[in-house]
């Protein structure tokens, strides 16, 4: 079964489309506090981007601006190249008309309509039933088009509202921290099963949320929101293990932050001599930023880049444990590691840096943090 969408199958042009959403100069102030500074980002046609922030940086007036529930104060807003918002010429179209889709944070369904007739409010005052029944179909909902909201789960109150977000064929599906009222056992099942969703739909979405799990598991494309800005965007994995200051490192996750020097070229760390980026071939005190798993661990060792450390603490978690040593400096770093083998408090271990690391003028994460 087909869901019918704007990017089929057979539509394999996609780099000449035009972007499911894109701003310029996008800024919205409520008084003397600016929600979203002047911000330009991009959803491309068939993508699933993820907006991740804190609370209170402006991701959810972003979603808001590009679903025409606020008007920007200024910048401009397209939707499959029409522009739909456009501050300086005072164009602000209407949410309805603006081929979105829908899915809320608490699903916004109508607790009196039955879950078709949910689905079908999205298609106007005579919804075809044999689109309703497809959509169901597709959600993995078929058969359950009588029953009412409040006699489903969770999960599938949200394939319900998933559901209806596709009935209008949209050009863009905006979904707002989508399973926050979820339970934490479901979180994970239900992050596959979505994204699954919108990739056999072929639609492009723009997922909005302060949970970093659910940002790096479901986008193609991430962006880092802090202060109303974007600080950073790329790839879940880019901007995962290469961050470009020391606040986006320690908000997406556990980070050692090691200080250093930069001497001929390279900076010397308790694993060796780095190298450095020629970007700061001027700066001399700069901080490596490295992910615990960027360090391996083993019983001994000595050969280069290898430092000697103590296990101080261990956590464990089954699939894996996270340990805090102490190197032979004496500068405490963490590691995560297998489950398996077990390390102890008190064991002596090798250390070395076996994985990516990004090294950033030492002003740079104090203006960050």
């Amino acid at each position: 079964m087909t869901v019918r969408v704007p990017i089929g199958a057979d539509c394999p042009a996609v780099d000449n489309l035009p972007d499911a959403v894109a701003c310029t100069g996008l800024a919205k102030a409520f008084g003397d506090v600016n929600a979203v500074g002047g911000v330009d980002f991009a959803v491309r046609p068939g993508e699933i981007a993820a907006l991740l922030g804190p609370s209170g940086c402006g991701k959810t007036t972003m979603l808001r601006l590009f679903a025409g529930f606020e008007r920007p104060d200024a910048g401009r807003i397209e939707i499959a190249g029409r522009v739909v918002a456009d501050a300086a010429q005072g164009i602000n179209i209407a949410p309805e008309k603006r081929r979105i889709g829908m899915v809320f944070q608490d699903f916004a369904l109508f607790p009196h309509l039955s879950v078709a007739k949910n689905v079908g409010y999205a298609l106007g005052r005579r919804p075809d039933a044999r689109r309703v029944d497809e959509l169901l179909d597709f959600v993995g909902l078929g058969g359950l088009g009588e029953r009412q909201p409040h006699e489903l789960s969770g999960g599938q109150q949200q394939r319900v509202a998933l559901a209806r977000a596709l009935a209008i064929e949209p050009a863009l599906i905006l979904l707002d921290e989508p399973f926050s009222n979820l339970d934490a056992s479901l979180r994970s099942e239900l992050r596959g099963e979505v994204r699954r969703l919108l990739r056999e739909a072929q639609v492009s979405a723009l997922i909005v949320t302060h949970d970093q799990d659910e940002a790096l598991s479901m986008a193609d494309h991430l962006a880092v929101m802090h202060d109303g800005c974007i600080e950073q965007s790329g790839s879940p994995e880019q901007v995962y293990l290469e961050p470009a200051n020391g606040w986006i490192a320690r908000f997406l996750g556990d980070v050692n932050v090691l200080p250093g020097r930069i001497e001929g070229g390279a900076v010397e760390t308790p694993f060796g001599r780095l190298p450095a980026p020629d970007d700061l071939a001027g700066a001399s005190a700069v901080e490596v930023l490295l992910r615990p798993e960027s360090l391996r661990v083993r019983r001994e060792g000595h050969e280069p880049g290898t430092t000697q450390a103590t296990v101080l603490e261990r956590e464990f978690f089954g699939h894996d444990q996270l340990l805090r040593l102490e190197l032979a400096s004496g500068v405490h770093v963490h590691a995560r590691r297998l489950g398996h083998p077990a390390w102890l408090p008190g064991d002596r271990v090798a250390v070395t840096l076996d994985g990516p690391f990004t090294v950033i003028a030492a002003e740079s994460a104090a203006t960050a943090a």
